[in-house]
């Protein structure tokens, strides 16, 4: 099976659409008074951070990828089991790719203004920056696919309206796994914890009383 994205491709929305919405991000306004607040005596990679990467918002972005690829090399005439296309068909299968990725990491930016909350509570329009970056991370997919020369050094082409279809479709995917990911959080926060596990002892039935 043929690459969707090459490495010019990975390289152009890491270093030129993802800079903008990320320094957008170090200027969000803190939810609160941090002062008052516990120290939560985490560190600035743990196993939240991680599993919300790798176990959450990235499988969810790469499986909308593939399948825009997928999706795009159907509508350009592949059958499964045939071989797969060269040329201009692939070329726009992996615009199809790409377009995805940059749209759905827009998508995970807004998500990632807050570790709890939906950012639609936030306000869409509240961080001016990020509506910046938003935009010129627009602009550049505009550029990377429309200007044929550069569209040839990345190795893509503008994708079939199928394969915009699901591009497009992918910011309302990563919107709805993140606020379930966020939502079974909270709920798992709700859960008290009992006093004797608190305490660090082990609750045993009737008549064998309590260790520790």
């Amino acid at each position: 099976m043929p690459l969707a994205l090459g490495v010019l491709q990975i390289l152009c929305f890491d270093v030129g659409a993802d800079v903008l919405p990320a320094l957008a991000l170090g200027v969000e306004r803190s939810s609160g008074s941090p002062l008052n607040q516990p120290l939560q005596g985490r560190h600035l990679i743990d196993r939240k951070v991680l599993t919300r990467v790798f176990v959450v918002l990235g499988p969810a972005e790469a499986a909308m990828e593939m399948v825009a690829f997928c999706t795009a090399l159907l509508a350009l005439g592949w059958v499964p089991g045939h071989a797969f296309p060269h040329g201009a068909d692939l070329r726009s299968a992996s615009g199809a790719a790409f377009a995805t990725v940059i749209l759905c990491q827009i998508s995970v930016a807004f998500a990632c203004r807050s570790a709890t909350r939906w950012p639609g509570r936030l306000g869409w329009f509240s961080n001016r920056l990020l509506l910046v970056g938003v935009g010129v991370a627009l602009l550049l997919l505009g550029c990377f696919l429309f200007i044929p020369p550069v569209a040839s050094i990345l190795g893509q082409a503008p994708p079939p309206a199928l394969g915009w279809a699901v591009a497009v479709t992918g910011v309302p995917v990563m919107l709805a796994v993140d606020a379930l990911h966020k939502s079974i959080r909270r709920r798992r926060a709700r859960v008290p914890t009992p006093p004797d596990a608190r305490r660090g002892f082990t609750v045993l039935p009737a008549g064998h009383g309590r260790i520790g």
